[in-house]
């Protein structure tokens, strides 16, 4: 679970990092952040107050029932968001958590004191473990001196009695099974209880400032001057007596040491004068001198330069710079004969409300941030402060969100409305009186909130554009494309609510919940406001032009556009969400390709050393591009609200979710892919796909169905630049599946006949055999790293064309004989007496194709495979076998190599095993670079039908279409099989039981014929030799042909004979034959 950085009330969200403290397995971390993630709503009445005079700024009694709503993440912000404060103050992290192991202190191995190795509990080493993870902690306060509260969480310690006691900063955390409901909720409870303290030191080193500066763009890692409020000069105050002293000895607010360790020294304290100790610093900050503190400068400590490990520090002689013409420029305007003047000074004095307004908002108590927030407005609105009045304006819409979502009435300001009162600029009761009149049924309240919003939002965005105007005071392009995409989800969830803020809507904008039922967003939804038209001329106002995308970073360019085409998917316009993810992905390929470089570089492997150089992740660290930037991009895209986050991936996920991605946007442009069944699983590990006939037919009616709309060229196009970006990460899967992808939208998807359709695809001969090639060299070189696995889906399903049986030699072929037949010629005379018909026309005739099909068990057969490539560039079959049902059957296995664009026989050999019938109903194949898989067999040509009525068209030819009831009578008049369906054929064959092979070896005739005289009798001899080791001959059965036959057989034929001669001539042949063997 992550949370939406682009939510609608992510200014209202504190945000909590989370690093691993000591050694903890990558599982038990997972493990831990995922028992803190249902705590991170707590209730401020929940909440112990700090009993510390000088802490109760922010006090939970003063508003119970607020909620402090906890960001938690595990990835540091970038710096272009860090300098974004105090402007925005919810992108920094305030809170740090450390996460231990507790079970690994008794799981580390040590030695004695005569340095053997034991295991076990010691006392000295579970101190010094202890002692081990305060240091560590210790180190984080130094890396992240700006975050208000660190703690470290000790999950499953188990305190035992001669346990050691933990130090102030380190929590313990039973196990599960140790744990209650409550257990994660109260450790919560005191970490917000810490973190309301601070927050009062922070409000008051933002009160004690003259001016805050807003903020600027960053470039290459410099932080301009709207960051340097928390590099001032504010004196050195130690961190352990803010957050763990008494109030009674260690109080900042009387604190008299001179000099402290510049290492233990937090930004966020406020400024010390040595003149006025224990005044409040808003009256300290009017009557300070001119002249900076003598105190050591801040700006210039390593430990202090920016939110962020030292790595990601900008370089001090620019941070020195900064800080110089920072602290020159508030020196010599706030104070003194050079004071600032009356406008300015109050322009300083809004600003400050503003930002105390947006801590309140942090800190869960939405109607003093409220207060705040509409003095701020007006005071800013008087002075022509454009960019903090639309700030005070979307706080405040923010603030009402809030106050709506847990059940409060609350008042729209008049400020908030398109003409507001003329009045002079207000003092803080003025203001309060305007925000708080008599309070309102909170129905009426959401549902003017509702009508106002349209109006209200567009106005902050025009506020934000039009500060562009006044130098210093634009805003960047990253808060500005957040702000229009947070506030076009706000109007989309209002929208897909019917046009209703209510309690539907507000879970979703707050928590992410869903809607009960998923609202159509197919049909027309002309009369519900705010219009899906209006939401996205909001939404397209934060895509960034060329110019500004020149300010953004490649992840920052990657969220925003993310966070649009998430928003248009949520309302259904899937083609302009397809749109803005293509741009997403062109965008991406230049930046993953440069890391790749970088990274192949860093390791000695050249570039162009091709997919197997998988080092790119050094690379994209040191370009500022995480490698998992698509897989977090891909929550806001999918319209998740919970998706992953960079750092939360398990191995393979970013692989598998940048899959899911050029998916999506592949389906959208109408791209023929293989589609997965929904029988589809995993054996053994492996993925498995259905390939039975049914599932096949589907795939291909499906493919038909994608390609009857969208531009063939655009399709094409889309993966083109998906082959780039996966051969960018690289992912070999990625390179092998649109690659196929690629040729099979390319071709035809039909079984061409004889003389009738053209298959070839719209593709040059030499794009084909480049993709064939790259396709082999993909899994060649997958398979040197390790990965046996990654193999394409073939992309021709018409790849078997027929299967015959070829004719058996005659010697072989077996004969079938009548009964009579075989029960001798005395049987056959006398059966032949008892039948009255000479000739019976109603008898059954022998079937000949079963005479053809008839195969001996043990015996080898000829089957000839007709297989079919459509395409410009020769295909290898590793191997091919044939696939029977019903019986034992045993086929050999063959390899060949199919040329370009023709139809090719194989002669393939088969061995039934046991009597019976069975069927081949295809093959089993394995083409070089593919799965290996079944084909069915598909005789007779087919090509798609088009459609007469045509009921969808776009995208709603891919969703399934909804059955409507039918009648009876409807259903007999329909058709058993659809005639625009592609057949798959079989080939039925009859299997007998052994049979013994005879051949002649000697006879004792001098030829092959015989001369008898009419009643002479003769004897001859015939030696016989069975060739069969296992079967026996216990039958033999002669025919001869007699001269007497042959002329009886013609006079027979004959149509001028009398019907008494043809019965003599019947009779003859049937019952008086001439020759007779005994």
């Amino acid at each position: 679970m992550v949370f939406d950085p682009l939510s609608p009330i992510a200014p209202a969200r504190v945000k909590a990092l989370i690093l691993p403290l000591g050694q903890v397995k990558r599982a038990h971390f997972e493990t831990f952040v995922q028992r803190l993630y249902p705590e991170n709503v707590v209730r401020l009445g929940d909440i112990s107050p700090d009993r510390r005079p000088d802490r109760n700024m922010f006090s939970p009694l003063a508003f119970p029932a607020g909620m402090i709503v906890y960001d938690l993440t595990t990835s540091l912000p970038p710096i272009s968001h860090l300098a974004l404060a105090p402007f925005e103050l919810y992108r920094a992290p305030l809170v740090i958590l450390a996460i231990a192991d507790g079970s690994e202190l008794d799981h580390v191995s040590c030695k004695d004191k005569d340095g053997n190795e034991t295991n076990g509990y010691d006392y000295q080493t579970h101190l010094q473990q202890i002692r081990d993870l305060d240091q560590e902690l210790e180190t984080i306060r130094d890396q992240y001196p700006k975050a208000l509260v660190h703690q470290a969480l000790l999950f499953d310690y188990h305190h035992q009695k001669e346990s050691p006691e933990l130090p102030d900063g380190l929590i313990p955390v039973p196990s599960v099974k140790g744990s209650t409901i409550t257990t994660m909720k109260t450790i919560m409870c005191d970490l917000s209880s810490v973190l309301l303290a601070e927050l009062t030191t922070m409000a008051k080193s933002l009160q004690g400032m003259a001016m805050i500066e807003s903020p600027s763009v960053v470039l290459d890692g410099r932080q301009g001057p709207g960051y340097s409020w928390s590099n001032g000069d504010n004196g050195t105050i130690s961190r352990r007596a803010s957050q763990y002293g008494t109030p009674d000895t260690e109080s900042r607010s009387t604190s008299s040491t001179p000099k402290v360790d510049r290492s233990q020294v937090r930004m966020s304290m406020p400024v010390r004068f040595g003149s006025q100790q224990g005044e409040h610093l808003r009256s300290a900050s009017v009557s300070r001198p001119t002249t900076p503190s003598a105190g050591p400068h801040t700006p210039s400590d390593g430990t202090s330069s920016a939110m962020s490990p030292p790595s990601l520090s900008r370089s001090s002689s620019v941070a020195d710079r900064i800080g110089e013409q920072s602290r020159d420029r508030i020196s010599t305007q706030g104070f003194g004969s050079g004071s600032l003047s009356e406008r300015s000074r109050n322009k300083g004095k809004g600003r400050i409300s503003i930002a105390i307004g947006g801590l309140y908002l942090q800190a869960g108590r939405w109607q003093d941030a409220m207060k705040e927030l509409v003095e701020g407005a007006y005071i800013a609105k008087t002075n022509n402060d454009h960019l903090w009045h639309a700030k005070a304006l979307e706080g405040l819409v923010v603030a009402m969100i809030m106050l709506a979502w847990i059940g409060l009435d609350f008042q729209i300001p008049q400020l908030c409305y398109v003409v507001p009162e003329k009045s002079s600029t207000p003092t803080a009761g003025t203001a309060a009186e305007q925000h708080t009149p008599e309070t309102i049924n909170r129905l009426a309240a959401l549902q003017n909130l509702s009508v106002l919003l349209p109006e209200l939002l567009d106005r902050i965005l025009s506020l934000y554009e039009r500060a562009s105007n006044f130098t210093g005071e634009s805003l960047p392009q990253l808060p500005f494309s957040e702000s229009a995409i947070r506030f076009s989800k706000l109007l989309s969830a209002v929208h897909l609510a019917g046009g209703r803020l209510d309690d539907g809507s507000l879970q979703l904008v707050v928590l992410g919940t869903p809607f009960f039922a998923k609202p159509n967003t197919r049909a027309p939804r002309l009369n519900i406001h705010p219009a899906r038209s209006v939401i996205v001329t909001t939404l397209f106002r934060a895509f960034p032009s060329s110019a500004a995308a020149k300010e953004l970073s490649l992840i920052d360019r990657t969220v925003i556009l993310a966070g649009i085409a998430s928003v248009l998917g949520f309302l259904g316009y899937d083609r302009k969400k397809a749109m803005v993810m293509r741009e997403l992905v062109s965008i991406l390929i230049p930046g993953l390709v440069s890391a790749r470089i970088a990274g192949a570089a860093e390791m000695g492997i050249h570039p162009a050393a091709g997919l197997a150089a998988l080092s790119h992740i050094n690379g994209a660290a040191e370009m500022g591009i995480h490698p998992a930037a698509g897989l977090a991009a891909l929550s806001h895209i999918n319209g998740n609200t919970t998706g992953a986050g960079a750092l939360d991936l398990g191995e393979g996920d970013v692989e598998s979710g940048m899959d899911a991605l050029l998916g999506l946007v592949g389906k959208t442009y109408g791209v023929v892919g293989f589609p997965s069944s929904p029988s589809d699983g995993t054996k053994n590990g492996a993925k498995t796909c259905d390939d039975s006939d049914e599932a096949v037919v589907a795939r291909i009616m499906e493919n038909t169905a994608a390609r009857q709309f969208g531009g063939k060229s655009m399709k094409m196009n889309v993966l083109r630049a998906c082959i780039g970006f996966s051969e960018a990460l690289p992912d070999f899967q990625g390179v092998l599946r649109f690659s196929a992808d690629l040729l099979r939208t390319a071709g035809t998807g039909i079984a061409p006949g004889p003389r009738t359709e053209n298959a070839s695809p719209m593709m040059s001969r030499d794009e084909q055999v480049r993709l064939s090639i790259n396709i082999s060299r993909t899994v060649d070189a997958a398979a040197k790293i390790g990965l046996r696995d990654i193999e394409a889906e073939y992309w021709d399903e018409f790849l078997v064309r027929g299967v015959d049986l070829e004719a058996l030699p005659a010697s072989r072929t077996p004969n079938p004989h009548r009964s009579s037949d075989l029960g001798g010629t005395a049987k056959a005379v006398q059966a032949g007496g008892k039948n009255p018909f000479i000739y019976n026309p109603f008898l059954k005739r022998p079937n000949a194709e079963a005479v053809e099909r008839l195969l001996v068990c043990g015996e080898s057969a000829t089957f000839k495979v007709t297989l079919q490539n459509p395409y410009e560039f020769e295909i290898v079959i590793d191997r091919i076998r044939l696939e029977a049902k019903g019986g034992d059957f045993e086929s050999t296995i063959q390899e060949t190599v199919v040329g370009p664009y023709r139809t090719q026989i194989l002669n393939v050999s088969g061995t039934p095993r046991a009597a019976g019938s069975f069927k081949i109903i295809g093959c089993i194949v394995k083409l070089r670079g593919c799965r290996e898989r079944r084909f069915p067999i598909f005789l007779e040509p087919w090509s798609p039908l088009s459609d007469i009525k045509v009921k969808a068209f776009g995208l709603a030819v891919q969703r399934k279409r909804e059955e409507r009831p039918v009648s009876d009578s409807s259903l007999s008049k329909r058709p058993a099989i659809d005639p625009r369906l592609p057949k798959p054929s079989s080939l039925s064959l009859t299997a007998i039981a052994p049979q013994p092979i005879v051949v002649i070896t000697s006879t004792s005739l001098s030829q092959a014929a015989a001369m008898v005289l009419e009643g002479e009798r003769q004897t001859f001899s015939v030696t016989l030799k069975n060739l069969s080791t296992t079967t026996p001959v216990d039958l033999l059965l002669f025919s001869f042909q007699d001269s007497t036959q042959g002329p009886l057989q013609t006079a027979l034929s004959k149509r001028d004979a009398s019907p008494a001669e043809l019965y003599e001539y019947e009779l003859i042949l049937s019952r008086k034959a001439a020759l007779r063997y005994v």
